[in-house]
């Protein structure tokens, strides 16, 4: 056990130093850790981990320091020790990962204030990029549940800048960006319609043109 630690429980296991580990076969390894539940694994510095079988508390970001890429908060559900997952994740840093739906009652805002930006640059013309993109419906391997979304492959061939990678070599989507992304390939097409608009009322106005001429001038023949 480590430095004032203290262990409640069947087969719990409190190694960090002033660590708390409470349930059945938990482990709190990191310094200042706490793990409650069942299997369940702090083993980051000052990380709270409750429910059973979690994944991020598999292998330590940091045991014994502070570290912003390093799990703050954690709900296992995990089925057994080949399958380890976790519900909710909350980092050091701000960053939360929900692993499966979530509904939200109110309104969801995202700062976006131009005083918080640096280097902005128009995405200028979209459309082209966009059409490179196709929608998919699916079924997700983990739960069976039936899905409409993109290829995460797919975007990052067009706007890698929305496709991030986690630890394990997953890639992720930020939907979100593909919002200026819409809205500028939607004012494109706006665009390329009033150019053919356009052209169209100058293509009637010489034909109107045309046709008064040649109204004319059958008005004067007729009088021949």
């Amino acid at each position: 056990s480590g430095l004032f630690s203290t262990a409640m429980g069947l087969i719990s296991t409190a190694s960090g130093d002033w660590s708390t580990a409470m349930g059945r076969s938990t482990t709190a390894s990191g310094t200042y850790s706490t793990a409650m539940g069942y299997y369940s694994t702090a083993s980051d510095y000052a990380s709270v981990i409750i429910g059973q079988y979690n994944s991020s508390g598999s292998s330590a970001t940091s045991a014994d320091s502070f570290s912003t890429s390093a799990p703050a908060f954690v709900i296992g559900n995990g089925e057994d020790d080949t399958n380890l997952s976790d519900a909710f994740k909350v980092m050091f840093n701000g960053d939360a990962t929900v692993s499966n739906d979530l509904t939200v009652n109110g309104d969801v805002t995202v700062s976006s204030d131009a005083r918080l930006k640096a280097n902005i640059v128009s995405l200028g013309a979209t459309l082209s990029k966009l059409l490179n993109i196709d929608g998919k419906s699916y079924t997700v391997k983990k739960n069976g549940a039936q899905k409409i979304g993109v290829l995460a492959q797919d975007i990052q061939e067009v706007f890698p800048e929305l496709v991030s990678e986690d630890k394990e070599g997953m890639l992720s989507v930020n939907y979100q960006g593909l919002i200026p992304v819409l809205i500028n390939a939607l004012k494109e097409q706006e665009q390329k319609f009033r150019l053919q608009e356009e052209r169209y009322q100058a293509q009637e106005q010489k034909f109107q043109a045309q046709e008064g001429r040649l109204q004319a001038l059958e008005r004067i023949l007729s009088k021949e």
